[in-house]
Parts: structure tokens; C-alpha cells; sequence
């Protein structure tokens, strides 16, 4: 429920650049000024239109639909992924840390409302973990009997996805119910 709804908040919105068309050369003129634009080399109005439509678009800054181009993650980036079931074999994934949801995908070029797979740290022990036989960059989230084993390039690069991890427990739902719970 609540990861489909922060996701929906984040779909993109066209920009309103429809106010531009509506405006005489003079105001158009004026409004380039006020955001200084140069209109010097633009003699037609629909290439002040353009100009103006460029300047706001490239200021704006726009939700992506793919996950490489997400700028709301607290953390994400290509970390290798055990197979959850079988851990017979090892995908590299690319993961997005969203509130307090892991995403992972086949690639940042995916869209944000299809990942290949969705944890919920509300479910699962605090942090990533480290149990025998794991190698120093490699650490599990554990989820009832289910455990995710992730491995990173570098063991700092675990430290920082652990970090991230714990933080997120912030976003934590069953956490702000408790806390609320507590202060009646």
C-alpha cells in the first residue's frame, strides 16, 4: 500500500509552458527580462516562445521516471543479489533505497513503478547483517526465514549502504505507531 502510494508522488509533471503562447511579443519580451534572458537573437515569436520554454524547462526540476535519473532515494546504486529461495545463483542488481523500501532492478534505465523486487525493512531485523561464512563485503537483511545476501564492490561501500539502511528506519510505519502509541 504505502510504497505504491510514495511512488505515485513522484510521477512526473509535464511543465505549464502554455502561458508563453498566450502572451503577446511585448510581454514575452518582459517576461525574458525579468528572468534575464537574452532575446536579442530571436526575431520570430515562437522562437522567443522556445527560448523561454527551454530556460524554464532546463531550471525545473522534474521527477525521472527511471530509476538511474531518481533523484528521491536516499541511496542507490549496482550492488550483486543472492537468489532469495535458492542462492544458487548471483544477479547484479540495481537497488534504490526509498523510505523504508529496497527496490532492486535489472537496470537504472527501468521505470521506478517496476522493480524487480521490494523489501520492506519494517519487516525485517535492523540493518544489513553480518553471519558466518559472508565475505567482508558481502551482508544479508533477514525477513522472517527469508534472507536477501547483497555484495558490494568495497567494504566501505557496504559500511555506506548499512548506514542508509538504519537510517531508513526513520520511515519505519509500524515504528511512528508505536512512538504514537507510547506518547497517549
Amino acid at each position: 500500500g504505502s510504497f505504491f502510494f510514495l511512488l505515485s508522488q513522484l510521477s512526473p509533471v509535464p511543465p505549464s509552458m502554455s502561458r508563453f503562447a498566450s502572451m503577446g511579443v511585448k510581454e514575452l519580451k518582459a517576461e525574458a527580462e525579468a528572468m534575464k534572458i537574452d532575446l536579442s537573437t530571436c526575431f520570430e515569436k515562437e522562437e522567443m516562445i522556445r527560448k523561454l520554454e527551454g530556460a524554464v524547462e532546463a531550471c525545473e526540476e522534474l521527477p525521472s521516471e527511471t530509476v538511474g535519473q531518481w533523484t528521491k532515494p536516499q541511496m542507490k546504486g549496482w550492488l550483486l543479489k543472492d537468489a532469495v529461495q535458492s542462492r544458487a545463483n548471483t544477479k547484479q542488481r540495481y537497488f534504490a533505497l526509498m523510505g523504508n523500501f529496497l527496490l532492486y532492478y535489472e537496470s537504472p534505465k527501468d521505470s521506478v513503478f517496476h522493480p524487480k523486487g521490494v523489501w520492506c525493512l519494517d519487516d525485517c531485523k535492523r540493518g544489513l547483517m553480518k553471519r558466518p561464512g559472508l565475505a567482508e563485503t558481502q551482508a544479508c537483511l533477514l525477513r522472517g526465514q527469508r534472507e536477501l545476501v547483497l555484495t558490494a564492490d568495497s567494504k566501505d561501500e557496504l559500511k555506506r549502504w548499512n548506514r542508509a539502511v538504519q537510517e531508513a528506519e526513520r520511515f519505519s510505519v509500524a515504528k511512528s505507531i508505536s512512538a504514537e502509541k507510547a506518547a497517549k
